[in-house]
């Protein structure tokens, strides 16, 4: 399959590359491509969504806009196409579907959330039920740890019995049209709601893992199959010859640039004038924002932690970087509508 490289893509990638200050290797990813449809299933009874009514689903992604919806994740029963839960991509926005149609469905704010040059973009779905089974649930969309769009569904009883990330989970169903044509990485589900602090600061690795349903790192660079931590078990990746790739969000870093990415906030993203920056961590002071274009020219620094106007810049691809007083250093895509 022909991939659209643009050059705007190549100098992001190579100037971001250069830019970043990170020790070690870049953090394998799984590449679920359209032509070979691949895609990762579970089939058990017990699965997260149906189960649990408080659950959190998360992982990093990466793709192209697909003239399909392309589908992240889904959770539903073997042999019917009703009544899944789907997390799914079209057209630069996300949407979620609890109940596998529109009805009741979230679509994520901004139309270029997920797109070629943005890059790689963390997802996480949190659902809470504060009365319990059979009542109403919250659902809320975070995009790189910041809340993007809510809304709430009812459940029904509909006895899910597979999980998969890349497709849909009717059998049936498992072909091009709904293929997730893009990469997958650090794909975690959990059995709780996680709180905001919680999402922002552990996109990578968990600092806890209370309530962790399953955990796939992704970390396997090459083969078939996958490692999901929490059933000490491999899963065999469906289709043929998977793509294997690398994210450079969750490299290997120093400690005080560990610090500086979990506590840095960085919102909204994309942004139209106003840029708000901030710490999550008081032990973590940001002394200086510089952003660069693509050339690596200097526009703007600044030494606020608060906002920063970005009206007088063009709409475009755009890159941050922030510093701390303990010597972090984190570089970020930022998008300016």
């Amino acid at each position: 399959m022909m991939k659209k490289i643009t050059q705007s893509i190549t100098i992001l990638t190579v100037l971001f590359g250069a830019l970043l200050s990170v020790n070690g290797q870049e953090s394998p990813a799984l590449h679920i491509e359209l032509d070979n449809l691949n895609f990762v299933q579970w089939d058990q009874e017990t699965n997260l969504i149906e189960t649990y009514p408080n659950f959190t689903i998360e992982m990093w992604v990466k793709g192209t806009e697909t003239a399909y919806g392309g589908m992240i994740y889904c959770e539903g029963k073997s042999n019917s196409n009703s009544n899944m839960f789907r997390l799914w991509v079209s057209g630069g926005k996300v949407y979620i579907r609890p109940h596998g149609n529109s009805t009741d469905q979230i679509s994520s704010t901004g139309n270029n959330i997920f797109s070629d040059t943005r890059g790689w973009v963390h997802l996480a779905v949190v659902g809470t039920t504060p009365g319990g089974a059979g009542t109403e649930t919250t659902l809320e969309l975070f995009v790189d740890g910041v809340s993007n769009a809510s809304g709430t569904y009812t459940r029904v009883a509909n006895n899910h019995n597979r999980s998969i990330i890349g497709n849909l989970s009717s059998t049936s169903s498992q072909v091009a049209n709904y293929q997730f044509d893009g990469e997958v990485d650090e794909f975690r589900a959990w059995s709780r709601a996680l709180d905001v602090s919680e999402i922002a600061n552990n996109m990578c690795n968990p600092a806890s893992n209370t309530g962790l349903f399953r955990h796939v790192r992704f970390n396997e660079s090459s083969g078939s199959t996958v490692y999901d931590e929490i059933a000490a078990s491999s899963v065999t990746i469906q289709g043929t010859s998977p793509t294997w790739t690398t994210n450079s969000e969750c490299a290997a870093m120093s400690v005080a640039d560990e610090k500086l990415k979990s506590s840095l906030q960085v919102y909204p993203n994309p942004v139209d004038t106003l840029l708000s920056i901030k710490s999550l961590n008081s032990d973590v002071q940001i002394i200086n924002i510089f952003i660069y274009d693509l050339t690596g020219k200097q526009l703007i620094k600044s030494k606020t932690t608060n906002t920063i106007n970005v009206s007088n810049l063009s709409s475009g691809v755009y890159l941050l970087k922030a510093e701390s007083v303990e010597g972090g250093v984190l570089h970020k895509k930022v998008i300016i509508n």
